[in-house]
């Protein structure tokens, strides 16, 4: 069996999810056999996902069940996805979007992590890229192959986030000079 026949197998009966090594988005054993581009798409991204994923929900349970319902999602709509100009794209949004309702779900009790710093203190495509890049340790131009941009634009992107975190830093130094001044009056 070649490499895509046996990951297509894997993907398609389950098997692998119980090591971890890969997100099945349809776990019924004997279910529809998937697409061999699908099969390839996961296998290339569901451990990328899985990680991100867990670094913005915090929880590796309910970041595999989010990561699930998002492949599962893209399953059911990869046909339309192909004819997209950058299916990983799509898919980023998709599995964005996952992300985003799992964080309602989990609620206002969540403990402070550095990926909420992050999406606090800047833009949510570039908290995204600085995770990728500085928590999960991917090149730029892995980051541009897993979320379906230029690997430019993740460059970019990258630079305009480490000046924001540089600027708030320097506004933060400046204030607790600031404080520190005799005669300062809060």
């Amino acid at each position: 069996m070649n490499a895509n026949a046996n990951a297509n197998a894997n993907a398609s009966t389950g098997a692998g999810a119980s090591t971890g090594a890969s997100v099945n988005p349809l776990p019924s054993p004997g279910g529809p056999r998937l697409p061999l581009d699908f099969t390839a798409f996961h296998e290339l991204c569901s451990v990328p996902y899985r990680h991100f994923t867990c670094l913005r929900l915090a929880d590796p349970d309910a970041a595999e069940a989010t990561v699930c319902r998002a492949f599962a999602d893209l399953a059911h709509q990869w046909a339309r996805v192909l004819r997209c100009p950058r299916p990983a794209a799509v898919a980023w949004q998709l599995l964005s979007a996952h992300i985003a309702e799992a964080l309602v779900q989990q609620g206002a009790a969540l403990p402070p992590t550095v990926a909420r710093t992050l999406y606090a203190l800047m833009p949510e495509h570039q908290a995204d890229l600085v995770l990728l890049r500085h928590l999960q340790g991917l090149s730029c131009e892995a980051i541009a192959e897993l979320v379906g941009r230029e690997p430019a634009d993740v460059a970019y992107q990258l630079k305009a986030a480490h000046r924001c975190l540089a600027v708030r830093r320097l506004l933060t130094e400046s204030r607790s000079a600031q404080r520190d001044l005799p005669g300062h009056h809060e």
